[in-house]
């Protein structure tokens, strides 16, 4: 079966992102006083690049960011489907629940707990991200991508000697989680995990609002193998004022179905 997602991408695959001017819009020259219908409509063509630079820095220059949705890891012959959340803050402390399993840190201390465990695990820190390794070990990689964002910004992604984005193409717009966002695209070829990797960006907040991850098959078709999608997004909040106290987790509540997505 298709990825849902291949249809937007054909429709789109052509089809120019632009930014219009205020002329385009009505509006009349600050400058001049001269009605807009009397001069050049200005059209600044959107790539790829310049939407990774605004994720890269909204998410880096926010304060805090909270997180919810769900997962569907389908990487492993036992797929899982579990509601998600993510809190993080720039003194260095973040909560990530996937399901029951919840992974607590702080500075350099961290904890895990996992379902049917009566106490917290306490973990040596031995990298010098700590809230980027926790996340990633208790979700196999699934959610290393909104910790380093949030910490790294651009440096997230690889680049070449310019400081351009790596591989990454934009495909067009679709729907995610009730927004609209760009769609982009980039195809692994050179190293494992080898698929098709597709970022949304909200056009409004400019934060990542789902990710994937799909095989290629050789009739064209993709398998997907990883669906991160963020229901609840916000940045600048604070957190719960329990989110980092070392207590057991309380089940998640399931949002509502958010993995498809349609274009507009």
């Amino acid at each position: 079966m298709s990825h849902p997602i291949s249809r937007v991408r054909r429709r789109w695959r052509l089809a120019p992102i632009l930014i219009l001017a205020p002329s385009a819009l009505g509006c009349r020259a600050a400058s001049t006083g001269e009605p807009a219908a009397a001069r050049t409509v200005s059209v600044v063509p959107m790539t790829a690049d310049d939407i990774l630079a605004r994720c890269c820095e909204t998410s880096e220059q926010a304060g805090s960011l909270t997180a919810a949705g769900r997962l569907h890891d389908a990487r492993r012959p036992d797929a899982m489907d579990v509601p998600i959340r993510v809190d993080l803050t720039r003194d260095g402390r973040c909560r990530v629940q996937i399901g029951m399993d919840l992974v607590i840190v702080d500075g350099e201390k961290w904890w895990s707990h996992r379902p049917g465990s009566k106490r917290f695990r306490s973990h040596r820190c031995f990298s010098k991200t700590p809230v980027e390794t926790a996340a990633a070990l208790i979700s196999d990689g699934a959610l290393s991508l909104l910790p380093a964002l949030f910490l790294r910004g651009a440096d997230t992604f690889e680049r070449d000697d310019h400081g351009a984005f790596v591989g990454w193409a934009l495909e067009g717009v679709a729907w995610s989680g009730g927004r609209p966002c760009y769609l982009l695209e980039r195809r692994e070829r050179r190293r494992p995990p080898a698929g098709v990797y597709r970022l949304y960006v909200d056009q409004e907040s400019w934060l990542i609002r789902r990710w994937t991850l799909a095989a290629a098959q050789p009739d064209d078709s993709e398998r997907e193998l990883l669906d991160v999608t963020l229901t609840d997004l916000a940045v600048g909040e604070q957190a719960p004022s329990d989110a980092f106290t070392l207590t057991p987790p309380r089940p998640l509540e399931a949002p509502e179905e958010v993995r498809s997505a349609a274009a507009y």
